[in-house]
């Protein structure tokens, strides 16, 4: 196998291992959905839903001069811009009672049950 080669699956590898983990969970009363967004605020991460899914959207910076003047971000954190994960559900929730926390770069959102 060529070097290149080898080097762009490593790369391509290291980039996948790098993006955020998301879970969902259901007990009998509702659905729960974690995501871990080391890095991430919580002004960044934008969240919608229905009845069978909810969709986890990063947001940022709109070009790369405003990432380069705030200075204090990471590069894995400025990859995760544009970051958007959709999970489906087997059952039907009631998204418009969802609560959502966030702390310590760790988003749990918990929807009741149809």
């Amino acid at each position: 196998m060529p070097m290149n080669r080898l080097s762009q699956n490593h790369v391509e590898a290291a980039a996948h291992s790098l993006e955020p983990s998301v879970e969902s969970f259901q007990t009998p009363t509702e659905v729960i959905v974690v995501a871990h967004l080391a890095g991430v605020v919580r002004e960044e991460v934008r969240l919608e839903g229905g009845e069978k899914s909810l969709t986890i959207k990063i947001v940022g910076p709109a070009n790369p001069e405003q990432i380069a003047r705030m200075g204090y971000y990471s590069h894995e954190v400025v990859r995760l811009y544009g970051f958007s994960h959709t999970v489906n559900f087997p059952s039907a929730v009631d998204f418009s009672k969802a609560k959502a926390t966030f702390k310590n770069g760790m988003l749990e959102v918990r929807m009741p049950k149809k």
